[in-house]
């Protein structure tokens, strides 16, 4: 059953891109991107760069239908190599990765040196996975096996909290083949704490 549901979302991810629209209809500057799904080759060197493994859905959809460019927001990102018709300014999934990881408790202490509430170290095995712009991002935590999104909005509290924007991987590329906008009400939506995202056991 669940194979069956990852196929059939698969299919349709496939069907959307090939019309260079969002399905949901929101407005960007941004098109949708057809960009070729990359090799198993490239995507182990990724996964050996960020040293874990991508869950299984996230690996189908950069194997099957796409190196991103496409899906909410501006469309998840590519994964390593940033494909030529690439929107300029884009960061690959693993650049982001390793680029957070490298802000280090030092630098957070010395940034932050005013603040009464520090933002905390990225979490392990957290991708940002697309960009909305005005620096908010949807976020993938591959460390738990319900793959949640979390919205990371840095106007509102940087590494600090973060929203919940959907309970699965799945469920929220569904939610956009659906076509249905992913409004988020920061105020109202329920939070978690990013510091107890870092401190899971292995």
């Amino acid at each position: 059953m669940q194979e069956q549901r990852e196929n059939l979302l698969i299919e349709r991810l496939k069907a959307i891109i090939q019309t260079s629209r969002h399905a949901t209809g929101e407005p960007t500057w941004r098109p949708q991107r057809n960009c070729s799904p990359v090799t198993e080759e490239e995507l182990i060197q990724a996964e050996t760069q960020l040293g874990f493994a991508l869950p299984s859905l996230l690996r189908r959809i950069y194997l099957e239908v796409g190196n991103g460019g496409f899906g909410p927001g501006y469309g998840l990102l590519p994964l390593n190599e940033i494909p030529p018709n690439a929107v300029y300014g884009m960061e690959s999934l693993v650049a982001e990765y390793q680029g957070m990881k490298a802000f280090s408790q030092k630098d957070i202490d010395e940034y932050f040196i005013e603040e009464e509430e520090k933002p905390a170290l990225w979490p392990e095995r957290v991708l940002i996975l697309c960009d909305w712009g005005c620096n908010i991002y949807s976020c993938l935590d591959c460390f738990s096996l319900d793959l949640p999104i979390f919205r990371m909005d840095s106007n509102e509290n940087f590494l600090v909290e973060w929203a919940i924007e959907a309970f699965s991987l799945q469920q929220w590329l569904e939610t956009w083949v659906d076509g249905i906008q992913a409004h988020l009400d920061w105020e109202h939506a329920t939070k978690v704490y990013v510091s107890l995202l870092g401190k899971r056991s292995h």
